[in-house]
C-alpha cells in the first residue's frame, strides 16, 4: 500500500509546491477567473496523455486511471516532484489541494 501527498508552502506571494501520486493542487486565479491544474498525476494514464496516446477526456474513464507510479510507502526511497522556483500568487488567488476522491470523481471543468 502507498499514499499520495501534496505540499503547499506559502510565504508572502511565493508558493512552493511538492507532490507525489495522483492527489492534485489547483490554483484559482482571481484576475482571470480560471482554475488551473498545477500538478500532473504520477500515474500510468498520465504517461499515456503526455505521450499523446490518449486525451485528457479519455484518461478520465480509462480502466487503468488508478495505477499510480509514485507514492509514499511503496519503496524505501521516493522521488516526489518539487518545484525549483516558487509560483507567484496574487491577492485573491486560491489554492485547492485535493485527493483523487475529488479529482477522480469529477473533472476539472466541474471543479
Amino acid at each position: 500500500m502507498g499514499t499520495t501527498a501534496c505540499i503547499l508552502l506559502v510565504d508572502g506571494d511565493d508558493a512552493w509546491i511538492a507532490h507525489i501520486g495522483d492527489s492534485r493542487i489547483y490554483l484559482f486565479c482571481k484576475e482571470q477567473e480560471t482554475l488551473f491544474r498545477i500538478t500532473k498525476d504520477h500515474s500510468y494514464v498520465q504517461t499515456l496523455v503526455d505521450a499523446g496516446e490518449i486525451s485528457d477526456l479519455e484518461a478520465e474513464s480509462d480502466s487503468h486511471k488508478n495505477i499510480i507510479l509514485k507514492a509514499l510507502g511503496i519503496k524505501d526511497t521516493i522521488s516526489p516532484e518539487v518545484v525549483n522556483v516558487p509560483m507567484k500568487a496574487a491577492a485573491g488567488d486560491v489554492f485547492l489541494i485535493c485527493s483523487d476522491g475529488l479529482c477522480g470523481m469529477i473533472n476539472d471543468d466541474q471543479i
